[in-house]
């Protein structure tokens, strides 16, 4: 005969047990301990589909991400392309990954590019809008970064996050996405033209008002 406080303790192990379980298996998947999800595979596949023109602008080189950095983001999935005007020969490089949002949440271009090449302008980073197809509008982060060679080339950087629908411009993307099952993040460079112009602003107004879009 089983003994009450026997009886509690079993139930509460057994209790113990089932939440170690369901907690590892929730990391699992977020972690893609067992590889991509069913749905981040379908992410990663539907933005290979995206167009290599998008009005004047039309794709020159589509390049790899490279291997120590999908590691690191763990991406499942990713395009990384240049673009050019065909009109005003403006060009810029933008890529796109899908991935678990821990890893993709984390790194920012202040990170990537504030290195021996080129360094910050300002303290700050700025919102811009940007009108989309829907009621809600596009919001990303843009940065400002100026060359340390000769030239002084001024380097304009975009970036924002998205489940699937409309880019955010996150100040804490971390804890934002952290209970999403996956997350897309943005980013865009171009130098400043002679004329003062923005490229990455003139190449974004254009993509938001393709109609294209993430979700598959």
């Amino acid at each position: 005969m089983t003994h009450p406080h026997q009886t509690r303790f079993l139930a509460l192990l057994a209790i113990g047990i089932a939440l170690i379980a369901t907690t590892g298996y929730v990391y699992g998947r977020l972690s893609q301990r067992w590889g991509p999800t069913p749905d981040m595979t379908a992410a990663a596949d539907h933005l290979r589909t995206m167009p290599k023109q998008f009005g004047d602008w039309h794709m020159t080189e589509e390049m790899e991400l490279g291997t120590t950095a999908e590691k690191m983001l763990e991406c499942a999935g990713h395009v990384t392309r240049r673009y050019v005007n065909r009109k005003t020969g403006a060009r810029v490089t933008m890529f796109i990954i899908v991935g678990p949002p821990g890893p993709i949440a984390v790194h920012t271009p202040e990170i990537c590019f504030s290195s021996r090449d080129y360094d910050k302008q300002g303290n700050k980073r700025t919102q811009v809008s940007f009108a989309s197809t829907g009621t809600e509008p596009h919001t990303l982060w843009q940065t400002t970064f100026r060359s340390k060679r000769i030239t002084t080339d001024t380097l304009f950087v975009y970036y924002a996050w998205s489940t699937g629908d409309i880019w955010h411009a996150s100040e804490s993307p971390r804890y934002q996405y952290g209970g999403d099952p996956l997350l897309y993040k943005l980013q865009i460079a171009g130098l400043q033209e002679t004329d003062g112009t923005d490229p990455c602003q003139q190449f974004l107004e254009t993509l938001f008002q393709s109609g294209w879009s993430l979700a598959p």
